[in-house]
């Protein structure tokens, strides 16, 4: 059995996975994989009276993955109101964690320089190397923030977003770091119009670069959760979203950081088109794993080594349904495991297991 295990191990090795039976150590060992599985959690700090402590339900979310200290941290979404709460969420625990409250819920006000207000639409990642949090447009005042992740503090960034120094005051733009070479790339997104800008910001340096490739997407919106940073690859992978003429796509791009250049794939097979769809990269498994959006909900894996796309068919049942638009999720690599929250405010867990995508669920399991 061991001479087995590891000539699996080896096989699916290359071909970038590793069955979840030769990683006994992960957290969760007995968590049903290739599936949503809903999670209870418990809450603190927040208002007993205002959904019991727990934050509120609400959609166009944003979700970022602290991986210094091991936490989920939400900002913004809408619901009864534009929110500007912060929570953060330990997977091990299950626990959700106020850490500022919404200024309405509080009964305070604010100074708007040094804080930002309620949105929604907005992008947030988690920069490991400044050790702080990017956050990009969004309703309720836009602009383009810092959060530092041990104060807590947040510091607007200088400049007038209008598409020529700096990018549009978009909404919903796809947005996606790179640490290791202190990039972020902003693509698309929109306000006025729908736009097809390729915008790079340096962490480093705090400025930002607009880039003029040859080849680009077209212009396109509502992909807030749909792109993101291939580090093995050193790419950035970009699926779907909505045009100007809200033609729903269903296509497949990459942007070499190398060569700057976007590159359209052409896989064989593709997800259905889709809008507020969700992905992150598996760093486990070297896979995008792609779900939910409207119409759909249902769940896809991405080799971008082969160009292949791949229904996770043993997702399908009832909790498809949750897999909601407007939603957010993230990948937590030392747990090699992503998790994601709907509208409702339930949260998922889902492990990828290469070896048993095609396998039929066993009924709908809940942690």
């Amino acid at each position: 059995m061991d001479r087995w295990i590891a000539l699996a191990a080896l096989t699916l090795g290359a071909l970038g996975g590793i069955p979840r039976a030769a990683n006994a150590a992960l957290p969760f060992p007995n968590l049903p994989t290739n599936q949503w599985v809903p999670v209870r959690v418990t809450c603190r700090g927040g208002l007993a009276s205002y959904f019991n402590g727990c934050p509120a339900p609400r959609g166009w979310l944003q979700l970022a993955y602290d991986t210094r200290r091991h936490r989920v941290v939400m900002f913004g979404g809408s619901g009864g109101w534009y929110y500007n709460d912060l929570w953060q969420f330990n997977p091990l625990t299950r626990v959700w964690r106020l850490k500022i409250q919404d200024t309405r819920l509080a009964g305070e006000k604010k100074n708007w320089a040094i804080y930002p207000k309620g949105r929604d639409n907005h992008e947030f990642v988690y920069d490991p190397v400044h050790d702080v949090f990017w956050m990009y447009g969004g309703t309720g005042g836009g602009g383009f923030w810092k959060l530092n992740a041990s104060t807590d503090a947040w510091t607007r960034m200088p400049g007038r977003h209008d598409g020529k120094s700096l990018p549009n005051a978009a909404l919903d733009p796809g947005f996606a770091l790179d640490a290791a070479d202190n990039e972020i790339l902003l693509f698309g997104g929109e306000r006025a119009s729908y736009y097809d800008g390729t915008w790079l910001f340096n962490t480093q340096q705090q400025k930002w670069e607009h880039l003029h490739p040859s080849i680009s997407p077209p212009a396109r919106a509502q992909t807030e959760n749909a792109m993101v940073y291939d580090p093995d690859d050193k790419e950035f992978i970009l699926f779907g979203g909505l045009t100007t003429r809200r033609v729903l796509l269903n296509d497949t791009w990459v942007f070499k950081v190398g060569s700057r250049t976007w590159v359209q794939m052409h896989p064989r097979v593709s997800p259905p088109p889709r809008d507020r769809h969700m992905m992150v990269y598996d760093e486990a498994d070297r896979r995008v794993i792609l779900w939910g959006g409207a119409p759909t909900a249902d769940t896809w894996v991405y080799d971008p080594r082969r160009n292949t796309w791949q229904e996770v068919r043993a997702a399908q049942g009832s909790y498809n349904a949750a897999l909601s638009p407007k939603a957010a999720g993230v990948y937590c690599p030392d747990l090699d495991l992503t998790v994601y929250r709907d509208l409702s405010g339930q949260v998922y867990f889902f492990r990828l297991d290469l070896s048993t995508l095609n396998r039929k669920a066993a009924g709908n399991p809940r942690w």
